[in-house]
């Protein structure tokens, strides 16, 4: 990941904290928007790779961006792709299945670093 990263702001401490829970609270929503708009690539290409008998499964994928838990250095994203349809997991992890979820999720690995990057960038710009 390359960072643009300059601190612009007063040095004493209590100005750093506020400028870096401004920064967290920033790059949480650039990471969600940009998890949020990338999930519609995501789950376009695992309806393109899902086997398809009845079309069921297929169409029962959905994606959900949500906040999955506070870390050290702040939130964590997550991007789900998920099924309510019973034999999904079989499909997708036994040698009788395609998998078709982690290779759509792997063909898009790089533009997932490239927003998280823009991302990082962004939220820095938005607290200098």
């Amino acid at each position: 990941m390359d960072t643009d990263f300059r601190w612009v702001r007063g040095s004493d401490p209590p100005v750093m904290q506020e400028t870096l829970d401004e920064f967290i609270a920033a790059l949480g929503e650039e990471l969600e928007d940009a998890i949020d708009r990338l999930m519609g690539d995501v789950l376009q290409t695992v309806q393109r790779l899902v086997n398809v008998d009845t079309g069921q499964l297929r169409a029962s994928y959905e994606t959900e961006v949500r906040e999955a838990m506070e870390a050290a250095f702040g939130l964590v994203i997550e991007g789900i792709v998920e099924s309510d349809v019973e034999y999904a997991p079989f499909q997708e992890f036994l040698d009788t299945g395609k998998p078709h979820v982690a290779p759509a999720i792997e063909e898009h690995r790089g533009a997932l670093e490239d927003e998280g990057t823009k991302a990082w960038n962004n939220a820095v710009r938005r607290v200098s």
